[in-house]
């Protein structure tokens, strides 16, 4: 069962707001088959530091499960394949990785040599592959994925490495990356400064860490019920907070924005660097 939060994971405090209580069905927690009725929950913001916590949390057993099941074809209604040409087929106008993609080309130097992009949770490579048309194959794909059927789908339809794993540093057997991709990855990860470090030594000097997480406004623009407020999110990260995590973690920001999608949700996008 998903166990409850007694202290801030970034700066140890235990005084909390809530921010919104939770209630009908969670599609995640029906999926590892707990019962939502069974588990009261909501959203806390830490009066010290204002992380905003899911609480309770899944444990690591909970999310095992839930990752080798929440792209199944009977949850998601459409093959990894179909899911894959879907995204692949959108117009420019209507694909969050093609902005995504634009948006690196402001700030990523272009290298005329051998470079490398590692995608955190990169279910079916779709990032990956949109970034390789745009910036040329001199770049070589890495990707990590826990759900084994995309991981299998990014690794064939790639041409990349990828592996069918939760991320930690040293998986690529010393590889250093020129860019790192973590989008939609950290507001699931139970211990987000671990998380941000071990990244780090995976950079290469000159390289740089592109993080997308949902931001707090969500709360006064989606409705209580929708799925990003449901269990699978550890944690809503606002600019200050993200900056906070960075900077223990020894990275720094270069650069952060914060977007509305066309799907009508608000991210965070922010690019760091390890500090000089």
């Amino acid at each position: 069962m998903p166990q409850r939060v007694s202290e801030c994971r970034l700066c140890g405090s235990s005084t909390f707001a809530t921010v919104s209580e939770q209630d009908g069905v969670d599609e995640y927690l029906e999926l590892i088959g707990i019962s939502s009725n069974e588990v009261t929950r909501r959203w806390l913001k830490c009066k010290n530091c204002g992380l905003v916590i899911h609480d309770p949390q899944l444990t690591a057993a909970d999310t095992r499960i839930l990752y080798e099941r929440f792209r199944d074809t009977s949850f998601r209604e459409e093959t990894p394949d179909q899911y894959f040409d879907r995204i692949m087929g959108l117009p420019a106008e209507q694909s969050e990785n093609h902005e995504k993609c634009v948006w690196f080309k402001s700030f990523i130097p272009t290298s005329d040599g051998p470079s490398n992009i590692l995608d955190i949770g990169c279910g079916g490579g779709v990032l990956l592959a949109m970034f390789r048309q745009q910036f040329g194959t001199n770049w070589s794909t890495y990707g990590v994925e826990p759900t084994p059927s995309f991981a299998e789908l990014a690794d064939r339809r790639l041409g990349g490495t990828v592996l069918n794993s939760n991320y930690t540093s040293g998986l690529f057997q010393g590889v250093k990356f020129q860019l790192i991709t973590c989008s939609q990855v950290l507001e699931h990860v139970d211990d987000p400064l671990n998380f941000l470090s071990q990244i780090g030594t995976d950079l290469a000097e000159n390289g740089h860490l592109y993080l997308e997480t949902p931001d707090i406004r969500d709360f006064e623009t989606l409705p209580t019920d929708h799925d990003r407020f449901q269990m699978q999110h550890f944690w809503y990260f606002s600019e200050e907070t993200i900056r906070a995590f960075a900077r223990l973690a020894g990275l720094r920001v270069v650069t952060s924005d914060i977007v509305s999608t066309v799907r009508k949700r608000n991210n965070i996008a922010i690019l760091l660097c390890k500090n000089s």
